[in-house]
């Protein structure tokens, strides 16, 4: 009868470690789908950043051949204004017309090499880490479990798959990030310069108007 007794308080033992069990495999597979569903709205999220982004560049390239050829049509309105000021000065500077102040190079200020090299070695690093899987698909006990995937139930298989996934989708995030922080910083310069040019452009406008009054 002991013996009957003591064979059920075991059994009652065994089926509370197994529930016990079951229900942490459940509460770790929630927390990994939810990860992944994270991890898939920060990707979207960061590509429309970034598509945003190279937009923003396109913007700044237009913006900046604006402010050329308003500088170009300032330097016409000069000529005019010359011309109008004096017949013989004008002649000499219908010939000989002002200089353009904004600098005509279309070459963009470069990221320089120790950055680009910098930038290139941590790319080729995460490149590779997105490729590499953690845990070893074959039969073996590289697994985030510490055992073959053989040996795993069907919910352990998922996570341990989720688990990979979320490995891989956080090495896309950070490549992603470090894909925009280097277009963030090409762009830098080129606001750079139209801030520059802008100055120059209102510059040269208060002076034409200044003229414009004293004729």
């Amino acid at each position: 009868m002991s013996a009957s007794v003591t064979s059920n308080n075991n059994q009652d033992e065994v089926l509370t470690i197994q529930k016990q069990i079951h229900e942490k495999k459940t509460s770790i597979l929630d927390s990994t789908r939810r990860m992944l569903g994270l991890i898939s709205e920060s990707e979207a999220i960061g590509t429309n950043t970034a598509v945003e982004l190279v937009q923003q560049r396109e913007q700044l390239e237009n913006i900046h051949e604006r402010c050329r050829t308003i500088d170009a049509n300032l330097v016409d309105a000069q000529r005019n204004l010359n011309k109008l000021g004096s017949v013989f000065g004008g002649i000499k500077n219908y010939f000989q017309p002002p200089k353009s102040t904004i600098s005509k190079s279309t070459s963009q200020p470069q990221i320089s090499n120790g950055e680009k090299k910098k930038i290139a070695a941590t790319q080729n690093a995460t490149a590779a880490a997105i490729t590499t899987r953690p845990t070893n698909v074959k039969d073996d006990t590289d697994t985030y479990f510490g055992k073959s995937r053989s040996a795993m139930d069907d919910m352990e298989r998922e996570t341990e798959d989720g688990l990979h996934d979320i490995h891989l989708g956080v090495n896309r995030l950070k490549f992603l990030a470090l894909q925009m922080n280097q277009e963030l910083e090409g762009q830098k310069p080129l606001m750079d310069n139209i801030h520059r040019d802008l100055g120059v452009l209102h510059d040269d406008v208060m002076k034409k108007n200044k003229s414009m009054k004293s004729m």
